[in-house]
């Protein structure tokens, strides 16, 4: 169990082992994602057809115009496929490193951008249950520069990999429980700055199929803040009131638009891209993008985290870059601190030992930015702290050979 306050800040390099995109990849998606769709709603403008023009998803009609009758809604259809265009043109000729900062600067297309971006998170959660792993595996063989890893990328095995890296925290959560009410004296907090569920729903998934655990304690064990996130959802968990998945088609631009002679078909494909284009709009409104010039998009869940972090005696970093606007929302930097006069136990993430982010945790963590810096030791301080560790590794793998448990480093009774 988690005895002692922990708290896991996860970024995007977390949920890319369950096929969620990160920065670039995300750009690009949403980039490719956008002109399929703005010819999708061109065609429907230019194919004149009153049955597919009266369908008018939301995002085609949200601003209130003095516009009546099929012309009118044709117009609609038409300014919609335009900003989607425009939103793919711009992402190509730009290629942000980030598009949330991006959208900041282009607010003309923000409500396109966050679209997008939940059609694009949808997708991926649709597409890891198809797959059953993380199609981001498949996908850097794919677009690699080695013609034989292209060659082997339709049939590599996505269950092959380890990146299921939730279990590491399921098994946490039931070690030493012994009652279903047991589950509720966690004293563990996630907070996340990614838009899916991924984590919620698996760890959901797996409390429900251990016989202890009721089904009512683990609703009760998500309630109130165990999961903040910070930026916003597509969605809440289905199990406390959040609905159902989307069921249906969302990868329209694999597919091949129907013939018009083909009317049931015809019909049905474009009721069923309407349908999408509602969820994932309904969805989008959930996203706050991040304005680099903005550092209170949702002052409440932001206060819940410092807060947290303020308060946590163990502190996981996964999958970060350390963005500076990021860190100082929530306060890190006064929470972190070395000599802040807490003593933490902090353990990051940095991926192939990348030295900006060596830099940037050092400047966090220190004030300076060489305490990380190769060839210096990965381990900072001695517990009971402060005590910094950082893992090369990816999530996976620093869960399962580099991090212990701040119940195992320093035994389970320092909390009592």
């Amino acid at each position: 169990m988690f005895r002692h306050k922990t708290v896991f800040i996860l970024g995007a390099g977390a949920s890319w082992h369950y096929g969620y995109p990160t920065g670039d990849e995300l750009v690009r998606k949403v980039a490719a994602r956008a002109h399929a769709l703005s010819e999708l709603l061109r065609a429907v403008q230019e194919g004149g057809d009153p049955a597919l023009i009266t369908l008018r998803p939301k995002f085609t009609s949200r601003i209130l115009r003095d516009r009546t009758g099929l012309e009118g809604m044709r117009a609609d259809w038409g300014d919609a496929s335009q900003e989607l265009r425009d939103l793919a043109t711009r992402l190509r000729e730009v290629r942000p490193l980030l598009i949330d900062h991006f959208l900041g600067h282009n607010k003309n297309l923000r409500a396109a951008g966050k679209l997008m971006i939940a059609w694009v998170i949808v997708e991926c959660e649709l597409s890891y249950l198809a797959n059953g792993g993380n199609i981001n595996r498949r996908e850097l063989l794919a677009n690699s520069p080695f013609s034989d890893e292209r060659v082997r990328a339709a049939g590599v095995d996505l269950g092959g990999y380890s990146d299921a890296w939730y279990r590491f925290i399921t098994h946490q959560l039931i070690s030493e429980a012994t009652t279903s009410a047991d589950l509720l004296q966690n004293n563990v907090h996630f907070i996340t700055f990614n838009y899916d569920i991924s984590l919620e729903l698996h760890l959901f998934g797996a409390l429900s199929s251990i016989q202890r655990f009721d089904l009512e304690d683990i609703k009760q064990f998500f309630s109130g803040n165990r999961v903040t996130h910070v930026y916003g959802q597509v969605r809440k968990l289905p199990a406390l009131g959040g609905g159902p998945a989307f069921i249906g088609p969302m990868d329209f631009s694999m597919g091949t638009r129907p013939n018009a002679s083909e009317r049931g078909t015809y019909v049905g494909f474009h009721q069923a891209l309407a349908r999408a284009m509602d969820f994932t709009y309904e969805a989008s409104k959930n996203l706050r993008t991040i304005d680099p010039h903005d550092k209170e998009g949702d002052p409440e869940s932001l206060e819940t985290a410092r807060l947290l972090i303020r308060d946590a005696e163990c502190v996981y970093i996964l999958g970060y870059g350390f963005d500076r606007f990021n860190s100082q929302r929530l306060d890190m930097d006064k929470h972190l601190r070395d000599g802040a006069g807490q003593r933490k136990c902090v353990m990051f993430t940095n991926y192939k030992d990348s030295n900006l982010v060596n830099k940037r945790a050092s400047n966090l963590f220190f004030g300076r930015p060489d305490m990380f810096l190769p060839p210096r030791p990965p381990i900072e301080g001695i517990l009971p702290g402060p005590y910094y560790e950082k893992s090369v590794r990816d999530v996976y793998e620093a869960l399962e050979s580099d991090f212990e448990s701040l119940e195992g480093l320093m035994g389970a009774d320092r909390s009592r």
